[in-house]
């Protein structure tokens, strides 16, 4: 079966090739080209699979798609790297993951208040630097607020849009942070904290300064030493260093024109991060892991709950160490850090909201999705899981157009195939 062909702004077509099989390999392993495997999925569930990603393919310059079912990886490569270039992407190539990295501060955060370096109900103000104006408005914004997207906040500081359409190519890259403070002090809050969701890059940002300062690490220290270094992610990083540079997928806009990498210095908490398929699909195993500890008390293994929102905010219980989260290799702390962000803390008719992660309830199947998606100029993401079905996926783009619906799609499919 051949791709369909992508096309460019200059209104070339170019066929991407045959597509490979999906790989069928162990995430602990170099996700290297293997033959294809049917133990896990079934001849059908497997076409179905493969066919939604070539039909979503040639929207993309390049797409890289990771599945989880059962503890089996599964990987889907198409496009290439750079439009001008025929290497197609592999599990090893890194792409800006952009508002994923929201999910890693709020683990960062997690683990914080699992050591009691922090609660999630401190006062923002408690961890800025003092004289600095913080918006009230009824009450506190509070870390649990900031990482729930509920604190009230815009979405963007003051000022932003203007400095974005003056620079569009890296909009980010020259804000400081004493211009993120300094426009908190110019802002006026939309809601009373806790009372409405309002997704807010803002937020995130400042929730990301805040654990900077209580712990005196960098962003991309705190990342490194609490989540990734345990997990052996070593290709998830803020910075690209020469080593990696050659696996760097170029970024694209929506026409499949080249543009530049993005840079988030006082941002970085809200979508700094760049990644591979085979980091994402550790994590993801990670979170599969921590999602199916049982909660003190009960045997089960209830996956996120749907919290009443009165009570979400509470600190966190007891760590409970799971036999399986310990034999893949999961450490307690960052497995209860990971649980505790999947807890609803905040719901309204559309959806629920974790720590860092949205849920998503579905009609169809009986538990929600837990993900998060993301976009900077050049690049789109997707990850998804229920901890459950014990499926999870990861879709990659190194375009600006939107993978979200793949991802859904995907994670539907494989929880069907899971007999969700």
């Amino acid at each position: 079966m051949t791709a369909g062909p992508s096309r460019f702004a200059d209104g070339r077509s170019t066929q991407v090739g045959t597509p490979a099989p999906p790989t069928d390999v162990s995430v602990q392993a170099p996700l290297a080209p293997d033959e294809r495997h049917r133990d896990v999925l079934d001849e059908r569930h497997a076409g179905a699979l493969e066919a939604l990603v070539d039909r979503h393919a040639d929207r993309h310059v390049g797409l890289a798609v990771g599945l989880l079912q059962d503890g089996r990886a599964f990987c889907f490569m198409r496009g290439r790297i750079h439009r001008d270039r025929p290497e197609p992407p592999t599990s090893d190539t890194l792409f800006e993951i952009g508002s994923i990295t929201k999910t890693f501060t709020a683990t960062a955060l997690a683990l914080l208040a699992l050591r009691g370096e922090v609660t999630l109900d401190d006062p923002l103000q408690r961890h800025l630097p003092a004289g600095v104006k913080i918006p009230i408005r009824g009450r506190p914004i509070t870390l649990c607020h900031l990482a729930t997207h509920t604190s009230g906040l815009p979405g963007s500081h003051p000022g932003m849009l203007r400095h974005y359409l003056r620079h569009r190519a890296d909009p980010y890259a020259d804000i400081t942070r004493d211009d993120l403070l300094a426009a908190l002090g110019r802002t006026r809050l939309r809601s009373e904290p806790g009372q409405r969701w309002r997704y807010s890059n803002f937020g995130v940002a400042l929730l990301g300064d805040a654990v900077q300062t209580s712990t005196g690490a960098s962003y991309e220290e705190l990342i490194r030493d609490g989540i990734c270094g345990p997990l052996g992610m070593d290709d998830t990083v803020v910075t690209v260093d020469p080593e990696r540079e050659p696996r760097f997928a170029q970024g694209h806009d929506r026409r499949g024109r080249p543009v530049p990498h993005w840079h988030l210095p006082a941002f970085a908490a809200a979508g700094a991060l760049r990644s591979t398929v085979a980091d994402m699909l550790v994590y993801l195993r990670a979170e599969l892991a921590a999602g199916r500890a049982p909660s003190a008390g009960d045997g089960e293994s209830p996956g996120p709950a749907v919290a009443d929102p009165a009570t979400a905010a509470a600190g966190p219980g007891p760590a409970v160490a799971d036999p399986a989260a310990a034999a893949a290799g999961l450490p307690v702390c960052l497995g209860a850090a990971m649980r505790l962000t999947h807890e609803s803390r905040f719901r309204d008719r559309r959806l629920a909201m974790g720590l860092g992660w949205i849920l998503l309830p579905d009609k169809d199947h009986r538990w929600p999705l837990v993900f998060h998606n993301g976009g900077t100029g050049g690049f789109r993401s997707f990850v998804g899981f229920v901890p459950q079905s014990r499926t999870a996926v990861v879709v990659l783009a190194n375009d600006n157009r939107s993978v979200d619906r793949l991802g859904i799609r995907l994670s539907r499919a494989l929880q069907q195939s899971a007999g969700a």
